[in-house]
This record gives structure tokens, C-alpha cells and sequence, in this order.
């Protein structure tokens, strides 16, 4: 960052400007206002559902708020809801418990409709064999809530009480809408298990019952199965890595 661009940013975004020497106050002043105002106004289009819930004032105190303390660091415009969403998990006092996870779920969108996508894997299988590895989906995030906010829209009367479990859930793009799915538990731990370690199903079912005891393999791999029928799983692929000693 060249000695101007900081200049200009602490002009624009510190809680007390500094000016820039050789240019008008009050040209600075007024730009201080316009650019704060879009980066604001950019971001609450991204969350009209939390934006109507919370109130203008309230979330302009929020977004102005995040802007005093951890100002936007990207170039991109469409991430500054990602930037808010992420600052606002980790803020103190908020109106409501689902509040950062309502605006989380809400960028969520933002951010899988910008996913990149998928590049062609050769001798994928929509079949979940045991000695094959989930291929996923680029946009495809895995989330849990404690509230159900993916269930409120703009005609929502109030904030959701907690639900008795965490809320598990999959989304991601298909003909460029959100889309997504409630899993179990189990089935969002498995899945999180085997796209971590790039392990093969049989060894992520097996790491899943060491934990549980017993489980429903049937039903664990029928909800893969409806991710890739969904598109959030592309399908599953042979093991690539090369055991020790084999010969290349």
C-alpha cells in the first residue's frame, strides 16, 4: 500500500479521520461521508432480512460500528458482507443471539453465488461405494446454527427461539440459486470428516462409529446419495494417493 492509499484509508475509514494534506476539508469531509455510506448501503442490500429485523438506526450503529473497528481490508465489493458477517460473530452485545448467525446465513449467498465452479472430475460415480471419496461442490459450505434462520424471510415477525438441537445444514449453488439441505448430525460430521482428511467412505463411516458405537450406514449413505442428486456432492472418485513403497 503506497503512503497515499493509507492516507486516503485513514481519511475514509479511521473513527477519527485524518486529513490529507493539499486537499479541500471539505471536499474530504463530504467524500468521507459518500464512501462510508455506500459501503454501508453495498452491505445491508446483502442482509435485508436482519436489516428489517434489527431496524435502520440499529443497523447502522452496527455497520458503522464495524467500519470505526475493523474496516473492510478487500478491493472486491461484493465481499464487504463477508468482512461484516465475519467481524460481527466476534462483537460483543448483540440485539439478539441469531443475529450474527442470521447475517451469516444471509452472506452465505454472497458468497456461494461467487464460488467458483466445479472443474471436471475424470470417472466420477453418483454410486457412494465404500472405496471411494465425496467429490464436492466448490460452492457447497457446510453450517451449523443454533437458531433456525434459515427459515425466516422478509415477512418474518421476530427473531427465532433456539432450537432444540443445532441446526446442520448444506448449501449451495445450482442454476445459480442457493439452494439447500438439513442433514443429521452424523451425516454433517461424516461428510466434514471425509472432505478433511480426503479419506475414502468406508473410513469415514468407520471413524463415525468408533465414536457413536452405532449408526445407520443405510441412512448415513442415502443422504449422500441426496447431496449428489442435489448437486452439492459432484459425485464420488477413486482414491488418487499413492501408498508408501508403490511403484510411480
Amino acid at each position: 500500500m503506497t503512503d497515499l492509499e493509507a492516507q486516503l484509508r485513514q481519511m475514509l475509514l479511521a473513527r477519527e479521520p485524518v486529513e490529507v494534506e493539499g486537499l479541500s476539508a471539505r471536499g474530504q469531509r463530504v467524500y468521507r461521508r459518500q464512501v462510508r455510506g455506500s459501503l454501508m448501503s453495498g452491505t445491508r442490500l446483502a442482509i435485508p432480512i436482519c436489516d428489517r429485523l434489527l431496524g435502520r438506526a440499529v443497523m447502522d450503529t452496527w455497520l458503522e460500528r464495524w467500519l470505526d473497528e475493523a474496516p473492510p481490508t478487500t478491493r472486491l465489493y461484493w465481499q464487504l458482507p463477508l468482512e461484516f458477517a465475519q467481524w460481527c460473530v466476534g462483537a460483543p452485545d448483540h440485539p439478539h443471539l441469531a443475529m450474527p448467525e442470521l447475517i451469516h446465513w444471509e452472506t452465505l449467498e454472497v458468497d456461494i453465488l461467487n464460488a467458483p465452479d466445479p472443474s471436471p472430475w475424470p470417472g466420477l460415480t453418483r454410486d457412494p461405494a465404500p472405496d471411494k471419496q465425496p467429490a464436492l461442490d466448490p460452492s457447497a459450505r457446510l453450517c451449523v446454527y443454533r437458531h433456525p434462520v434459515h427459515r425466516l424471510d422478509l415477512d418474518a415477525a421476530g427473531w427465532p427461539e433456539a432450537a432444540p438441537d443445532p441446526v446442520f445444514l448444506m448449501a449451495w449453488r445450482r442454476d445459480e440459486h442457493l439452494r439447500w439441505r438439513t442433514l443429521s448430525a452424523q451425516c454433517a460430521q461424516l461428510t466434514a470428516h471425509l472432505v478433511e482428511h480426503d479419506a475414502v467412505l468406508a473410513v469415514g463411516l468407520d471413524f463415525l462409529q468408533s465414536l457413536y458405537g452405532e449408526i445407520d450406514r443405510d441412512a448415513l449413505v442415502g443422504e449422500l446419495a441426496a447431496l449428489v442428486e442435489g448437486g452439492a456432492l459432484l459425485g464420488f472418485r477413486q482414491d488418487q494417493r499413492v501408498e508408501p513403497g508403490a511403484a510411480l
